[in-house]
């Protein structure tokens, strides 16, 4: 079965980083992932898509050109006669109109994938979710937050609540590993806060920088540790000079090895103005890492007894006092694998549930 991923690209992030995780651990002799993308653009992850069997498609994006968009996508559904089914994984309510056009082309069997929670655009979005149900086959969501925000009331009982699993066995805590990446880094000694995700106005890292340079204040030794790239990494070296904390700001870039990078924090940190369910974080309470998170994230994503939630408009003052609080007594990185195991979060039951959900459409 040939089931066609709708992505803006695969590049590192979390939304790329599921599907991948999804992608390497579903059962390749009954499931088969092609990919459809909407750049030119070579992808951090179509070196490993392709040897994994997977086909990748390019088309024009709907905001470079709408009408190309949709001749390209509905000429590409009608010529791609062995499409079995199609996923589109969704951070906007716009999707439907990609669904539309995949229907009206031919395919029924339509997955829909809501990742996000917050609509830029609330009441476009309230009015185009209402006709979602009318070209989904199925409907999934990462959270019930997610649900809520791209599908209507009345059918939320028929969503399927899929978890962002990750390998658990990858995250566990290794003490040499934490070693060796902090003498690579040169933060032996040091207190490091980290943040993995791109550099996007939604992760408000700049609201994280000013946090961390209360921080540095009292703490002399801490450091802080970004993973990722984007659009805004300019801005943040700026006002990272600009705060005067710029030499103890690692700027690491896109990293392939964030199981082992860490290991070597002492917290983490992820204040964003809005998330479905964020897959870095799963990651980091893997690693048995006090994570902090704004309360605007779904509280699906405590696992464990490591997330603590506080608001953005409690100040960064507030932010630094419950980093440095909950740190205080030294980091221990516990064992929690089993919990994320039991709660739903291994990878390997997030790829049986999905499979099973595209064999029976």
């Amino acid at each position: 079965m040939r089931v066609l991923q709708v992505v803006g690209c695969m590049n590192m992030g979390g939304l790329e980083t599921f599907v991948m995780n999804v992608f390497r651990n579903i059962d390749h002799s009954k499931v088969q992932f092609d990919f459809l993308y909407i750049t030119d653009e070579r992808c951090f992850y179509d070196d490993e898509i392709e040897k994994l069997g997977g086909r990748i498609y390019r088309i024009t994006g709907r905001y470079k050109n709408l009408k190309k968009h949709c001749n390209e996508l509905r000429k590409f559904i009608r010529d791609n006669k062995d499409i079995d089914a199609v996923h589109i994984h969704a951070v906007s309510a716009f999707c439907l109109l990609d669904a539309m056009i995949i229907k009206e082309a031919g395919i029924d069997n339509i997955f829909v994938h809501s990742h996000a929670s917050l609509a830029p655009h609330k009441l476009l979005n309230d009015v185009m979710k209402q006709i979602i149900p009318l070209c989904a086959k199925k409907m999934i969501a990462c959270s019930d937050k997610a649900a809520a925000w791209l599908y209507p009331r009345y059918c939320q009982d028929n969503v399927v609540i899929l978890p962002n699993g990750i390998d658990v066995r990858k995250y566990t805590y290794d003490s040499n590993v934490a070693s060796e990446v902090r003498e690579e880094l040169g933060l032996s000694d040091k207190f490091v806060v980290g943040h993995i995700g791109r550099m996007t106005e939604v992760k408000n890292h700049t609201f994280l920088l000013k946090v961390f340079s209360l921080i540095k204040k009292d703490n002399p030794n801490a450091e802080l540790v970004f993973a990722g790239d984007g659009p805004l990494h300019e801005k943040l070296v700026n006002e990272a000079k600009n705060l005067g904390i710029i030499e103890s700001v690692h700027f690491l870039g896109v990293r392939n090895d964030v199981n082992r990078l860490l290991q070597a924090f002492d917290a983490f940190v992820f204040p964003s103005l809005r998330e479905g369910l964020p897959v870095s974080v799963v990651e980091a309470q893997a690693a048995g890492l006090h994570c902090f998170l704004s309360d605007t994230i779904t509280d699906e994503v405590k696992i464990t007894n490591l997330v603590r939630f506080i608001s953005l408009n409690a100040g960064i003052e507030q932010w630094k006092t419950e980093i440095e609080t909950a740190c205080s007594c030294g980091v221990k990185h516990p064992d929690l694998s089993n919990e994320i195991c039991s709660a739903g979060f291994d990878i390997r039951q997030t790829a049986e549930k999905l499979c099973c959900l595209y064999e029976n459409s």
